[in-house]
């Protein structure tokens, strides 16, 4: 059963470092999307990301874009909008502030993979750039050489 459990647990760190990478960082406005969680009763718990502005800015951009998918059923629904809305302010606060740590949880990974993969491309330039310097310096050589043969040359 705990296999199972960490089992969906990687699956769905995965499915959100996948979502994290295709959707897009910034809205039409330049500015950082916002990520928001909907408690309507059609979308309950389902995250999607928004330009920050307020609706009632004359500059706000219309972007939009779910994270989740929507949910499976109809009685699951309900049953979240109504386990929210049954919910105290205070329960309603720790039960977000859980699902927004969870998020960093997973931005968090993602970084932490985006940063071992530049630390990777790194290494790669930093090796291409030390054989180039080899090649240039045997080329440098053989220059040399050459120039002195053309000097002895022309000398004789």
């Amino acid at each position: 059963m705990a296999s199972s459990s960490s089992n969906n647990n990687a699956s769905a760190n995965n499915r959100a470092r996948y979502l994290m990478r295709t959707l897009p960082t910034h809205c039409s406005c330049n500015l950082r999307l916002a990520r928001r969680i909907s408690w309507t009763e059609r979308n309950p718990g389902r995250r999607f990301l928004v330009c920050p502005r307020p609706s009632s800015h004359p500059q706000r951009c219309a972007d939009f874009f779910w994270i989740d998918g929507e949910l499976y059923s109809d009685w699951y629904k309900h049953t979240m909008h109504r386990m929210y809305v049954s919910m105290s302010s205070q329960e309603r606060e720790v039960f977000e502030d859980d699902a927004h740590s969870h998020q960093m949880e997973i931005a968090l990974a993602v970084m932490e993979e985006r940063v071992a993969r530049m630390g990777d491309e790194i290494q790669a330039a930093k090796s291409n750039v030390a054989s180039w310097r080899k090649m240039c310096g045997f080329m440098m050589c053989l220059l040399c050489v050459m120039f002195v043969l053309l000097i002895a040359i022309l000398v004789v």
